[in-house]
């Protein structure tokens, strides 16, 4: 199995990196991890970007998560409340939110965490 998955990282790349993780999302039992931690060995031995490994399983994995403001525009003064929603697949952990605010030259920057338990 294990050469068999890498044979396919090697030729189908960060495709199937973007398939699996994505899929894993809709609930499709793909060896992600594995195919991961392949695609990382792959990239160490010069055939894959590891850069690239790490976005595309970033975008990939995040596919499916919203975040939303309420009320959106805001009036002045006025506030907005985020609303962050997950997939049941989102992998446990904590994650950093950087949240930005902006009105015409005015710049507001907030940090938040989100725990996925």
């Amino acid at each position: 199995m294990a050469a068999h998955l890498v044979g396919l990282v090697a030729h189908y790349g960060y495709a199937l990196i973007a398939l699996f993780l994505f899929g894993e999302g809709l609930a499709i039992p793909f060896p992600t991890d594995t195919t991961v931690v392949t695609a990382s060995a792959l990239a160490a031995r010069g055939h894959l970007s590891l850069l690239l490994v790490f976005v595309v399983s970033t975008l990939s994995t995040t596919a499916g998560t919203t975040a939303a403001f309420s009320p959106n525009p805001v009036g002045s003064p006025g506030r907005s409340t985020l609303t962050v929603k997950t997939k049941a697949s989102t992998r446990r952990g904590t994650y950093t939110l950087r949240i930005t605010g902006t009105s015409g030259s005015l710049v507001h920057q907030a940090t938040a965490t989100l725990i996925v338990r």
